[in-house]
């Protein structure tokens, strides 16, 4: 925690008199350094919580729906969106976005662009997709899928059946 009697020279600093004025004031300067703290934080996708996000929300048109790191994730969709001219700028905006999780196949011949998702967060599918339909070229569709991994048992049997024909 930062002190006011450590800004002042020592000289000052051993003046009974200032150390007097400097605790009556530390509590005034702990709230402001406190709120500065907090609005530094609230400028900054990452770090916002609760007045930066609904700020960035309303200058990028958004709905605010969600949690706080589903509406960050949503806030970084829209800033991060340019147009991809290239598949491997394609490629980087949905590592930056998705992460690791998702795959890209682009079918040239077809017109098409094929997208799975690995990831859980469905809500954010919803913001991706509108992303995606403002980037990707006019020309070309696109799918996206979630891909969620199923555990479960299997169990198949076979019956074999033998008969003689005889014909009469």
């Amino acid at each position: 925690m930062r002190q006011l009697i450590d800004y002042l020279p020592p000289v000052m600093a051993d003046v009974p008199e200032m150390q007097g004025i400097m605790r009556g004031e530390q509590p005034y300067f702990d709230t402001v350094w406190g709120d500065l703290d907090m609005l530094l934080a609230e400028l900054y996708v990452p770090s916002a919580t609760g007045e930066g996000l609904k700020r960035w929300e309303r200058l990028l048109k958004l709905s605010g729906s969600g949690g706080v790191e589903d509406r960050r994730k949503e806030i970084l969709l829209r800033m991060m969106r340019r147009l991809p001219y290239t598949e491997r700028m394609l490629r980087d905006y949905l590592r930056n976005a998705l992460g690791e999780e998702a795959s890209v196949d682009v079918l040239y011949d077809d017109y098409m662009v094929e997208i799975e998702y690995g990831g859980e967060n469905e809500a954010l599918l919803g913001s991706l997709y509108g992303e995606l339909r403002q980037i990707i070229p006019a020309n070309m569709g696109f799918t996206l899928r979630a891909m969620e991994e199923q555990k479960g048992n299997l169990y198949f049997g076979v019956i074999l059946q033998v008969r003689d024909t005889d014909v009469i």
